[in-house]
């Protein structure tokens, strides 16, 4: 047992954060009182304790990533709950931005997996589903979209927005890890071979020119 010299109390000795400049290696303040010692000297002036995190940070990297890496082993359960609940909150309240920002974190996952560089953002996703104006680049037909990469990822290509189609489903799951180009002349011709270039080269008049 160790006697806290803040609250007063007789506590066991795992109830003391680690000092090795004390004799018997812990803190004189327990845990309880140290984070509310610490949490009150930010309230009052927190620049010199963000300075000092950043500092800590910068010298310790290996350190700082074990800290993240078990703290992210508790509280998994806890945040993964939490995930599911701001997924349905957002599915309820903004349906057609939960859909961009499914969209957008499964071509991260995509990305990632494959060690594939770049990244897109949620406004540029925005503004080429906006271009596409509802209508599939592949057939032209007014469809729910998804976005689809027109090299494919799988074959070296790239994860910037000039490499992204929004198309259907139907021809997104038919296209698959195809190439584009052989793709889209085999099952649309010529016409949806140029519809496509025309939206990747970023025309506006890509659906009604051809």
């Amino acid at each position: 047992m160790k006697h806290c010299k803040y609250c007063g109390n007789d506590l066991p000795i795992e109830a003391f954060d680690i000092r090795r400049a004390s004799k018997d290696g812990r803190s004189f303040k327990c845990k309880t009182c140290s984070r509310a010692y610490n949490k009150q000297r930010y309230q009052e002036n927190p620049a010199p304790v963000k300075e000092r995190a950043i500092r800590w940070a910068a010298e310790n990297p290996e350190r700082r990533v074990e800290i993240r890496t078990a703290s992210a082993d508790r509280h998994a359960e806890e945040n993964r709950a939490k995930g599911r609940e701001y997924g349905r909150r957002m599915r309820r309240e903004d349906p057609t931005r939960a859909r961009l920002v499914g969209r957008l974190y499964a071509k991260l996952r995509r990305e990632r997996l494959l060690s594939i560089e770049g990244t897109v953002s949620l406004e540029e996703i925005s503004a080429l589903l906006l271009r596409a104006g509802g209508l599939c680049v592949y057939c032209s037909r007014p469809r729910s979209l998804t976005i689809d990469h027109f090299n494919p990822v799988v074959h070296g290509g790239a994860g910037s927005i000039e490499n992204l189609i929004p198309c259907c489903k139907s021809c997104n799951s038919s296209k698959s890890a195809r190439d584009g180009a052989d793709w889209l002349h085999k099952w649309q011709g010529v016409v949806g071979l140029a519809r496509a270039v025309m939206f990747l080269e970023g025309q506006p008049d890509w659906a009604t020119r051809v």
